[in-house]
């Protein structure tokens, strides 16, 4: 089976939304590259996975022949419960190419997961 993790921008008033849906994940696989300046909040909505509990997330700047260096990882279970939002945030980014990656699925338990959609907002000023 194949993972999708998709993506679509939908400019606002005054943030840079991203969104797209998760199916069939498994850890390891990769979001899309979006530009990307100071502040990020990533959204998980309506997760699934076989035992309903959480998702590892690592927020990534991608560069040009280096290792991409990590931030924060975040832990995601409020997205697995019925009306459910996992939020992460990350401050202080230096400009560039961003990208999630979906990690341990139900702390390793289970082998994909599905996300309803998700949302990337690139401005704290909400």
């Amino acid at each position: 089976m194949t993972a999708a993790l998709s993506l679509a921008m939908a400019p606002g008033a005054s943030a840079t939304i991203y969104t797209g849906n998760v199916t069939n994940a498994y850890d390891g696989n990769e979001s899309h590259r979006w530009d990307e300046e100071q502040y990020s909040e990533l959204d998980f909505y309506n997760c699934q996975s076989l035992h309903h509990q959480s998702v590892q997330i690592t927020y990534y700047r991608a560069l040009d022949f280096k290792p991409d260096p990590s931030y924060d990882q975040k832990l995601f279970t409020a997205c697995f419960k019925a009306g459910g939002v996992s939020v992460g945030e990350w401050h202080d980014l230096p400009w560039g190419m961003y990208y999630f990656q979906i990690g341990a699925i139900d702390s390793g338990d289970s082998n994909t997961i599905d996300v309803e959609s998700w949302t990337i907002d690139t401005t704290k000023a909400d």
